[in-house]
């Protein structure tokens, strides 16, 4: 506490300093702990002036020079850190905190073994190498070797049980490795130290459900409500599993409760819409939908939840004009494009269908789907030579697919082009293919061609 005070009290009279222009002594440990506080603030102008004053009142000093190149590196100037970082290690040549700064500037340019190397160095000369270890712990992950990386946040744990950030990279590593097991006997260590500890039991469900075990996952899960009554991440949790198992009235329940302690959520009210949903209660679960989408317009899945929703409930307007609200939002939603145009062939707005599904190859589908009902919705507006057009297009992207053939031959009947279409239907029979009923439907008089060839 007397430390804290002290460094609060350093960091008032540099900046009154500052304000009165008067000029105030500082030790280099006083400068040391300004510069630091001053770059972890992003606050560089103050830590250059910091170090400035420092090397004025002690010029002698080597110790600044390693400051100085901290700076330099926090600002990406790598090559003046590099050169100051040399001439002092010819000085000091063992000073590991030269080599955990070029360890840095490496792994800044991506020279994560070679910073890894210069890490190693410095735990030799180094009397206190927690910050080594969780550094080490880091380039080993970016070079994706977990097992490595985990040795490091290991011995960070084993030195600081409450390291939560070495603890979320030791998990991160296990499930990076499929080590489910070991997440879990980490995580009964930490309880068997501190039973209320809500972060390990919550990380403890999460675990169980990776192994499958629902039941494990829920009781873990429910300690962790026990250790903080407030917990809402642990309800959520809590929820999907039961939802998952198929206990939604639980899981309505546990996802409600969450909403008790914090603002209300987009995402808990499409979960209950699609509880409410999976119990065939629609009204219900259409208001939570909508609930969803008003308090977070930019939800893109709550969007999407409500869209579907009442296309699987056979509500195609009504989706449709979510769909259609949507779009006001994100006009350039190429799979909202699609569907809507899709949904208007369904709802026979061929006008609307052609223009919604042109939008979507404008924007670059390659959906089969979307290239055909493009066509069928010129065919239907009876825009024969356009369709035919497209679906030569089409065929460019799709040559196996059979059905564009059927459209062509179709749009040259209709054209007149009685020869081309022959063509056609003679490669048709050729083949033995039989138009499938979506085209007949298309075009009735197939049955008739085809029938007589």
């Amino acid at each position: 506490m007397e430390n804290s005070k002290n460094f609060e009290s350093s960091v008032n009279r540099f900046e009154n300093m500052l304000k009165t222009n008067e000029i105030f002594f500082f030790d280099v440990q006083e400068f040391e702990k300004i510069i630091h506080y001053y770059i972890d603030s992003g606050e560089t102008n103050l830590a250059k002036k910091a170090l400035k004053l420092a090397n004025n009142q002690h010029p002698f000093n080597t110790e600044l020079a390693l400051l100085k190149s901290e700076l330099l590196i926090f600002e990406g100037n790598f090559d003046k850190a590099l050169f100051i970082l040399n001439s002092y290690e010819k000085i000091e040549p063992n000073n590991h905190e030269v080599f955990i700064q070029k360890a840095t500037i490496l792994s800044k340019k991506s020279k994560h073994k070679l910073a890894i190397n210069y890490l190693q160095k410095s735990l030799n000369f180094s009397e206190d190498p927690y910050e080594i270890w969780t550094l080490l712990g880091m380039e080993y992950m970016k070079i994706n070797d977990f097992n490595n990386a985990k040795r490091y946040f290991k011995l960070c744990i084993n030195n600081d049980i409450n390291d939560y950030q070495s603890f979320y990279n030791l998990l991160y590593c296990y499930d990076q490795l499929k080590e489910y097991e070991n997440s879990v006997n980490l995580l009964n260590n930490i309880l068997e130290q501190n039973p209320y500890n809500e972060i390990a039991w919550f990380e403890l469900g999460k675990q169980y459900l990776k192994l499958n075990k629902n039941k494990e996952a829920i009781a873990a899960l429910d300690f962790a409500i026990i250790s903080e009554e407030k917990f809402v991440g642990a309800y959520i949790e809590k929820g999907k599993i039961l939802e998952k198992m198929g206990k939604l009235s639980e899981a309505i329940e546990n996802f409600e409760i969450s909403l008790q302690f914090e603002d209300p959520s987009s995402f808990i009210y499409s979960k209950i819409g699609h509880c409410y949903q999976k119990l065939k209660n629609f009204e219900i679960a259409g208001k939570f939908y909508k609930k969803s989408i008003t308090l977070d317009p930019s939800n893109l899945d709550a969007w999407n939840k409500i869209i579907d929703f009442y296309i699987d409930i056979n509500r195609l307007k009504k989706a449709i004009f979510y769909l259609e609200s949507f779009l006001k939002i994100d006009c350039d939603n190429l799979e909202s494009w699609e569907k809507i145009g899709n949904l208007y062939l369904k709802v026979n707005f061929y006008s609307l269908a052609k223009s919604a599904l042109e939008k979507a190859i404008k924007l670059g589908s390659l959906n089969r789907k979307t290239w055909t009902n493009y066509i069928d919705s010129l065919i239907f507006l009876k825009r024969w030579k356009a369709a035919y057009e497209l679906a030569e297009e089409a065929k460019k992207h799709f040559p196996l697919d059979n059905s564009i053939d059927y459209r062509i031959a179709g749009c040259y009947l209709k054209m007149g082009k009685y020869f081309k279409a022959k063509n056609y239907f003679k490669i048709f029979n050729e083949k033995n293919n039989k138009a499938p009923n979506s085209i007949k439907k298309i075009f009735p008089e197939f049955s008739y061609v085809l029938k007589k060839k």
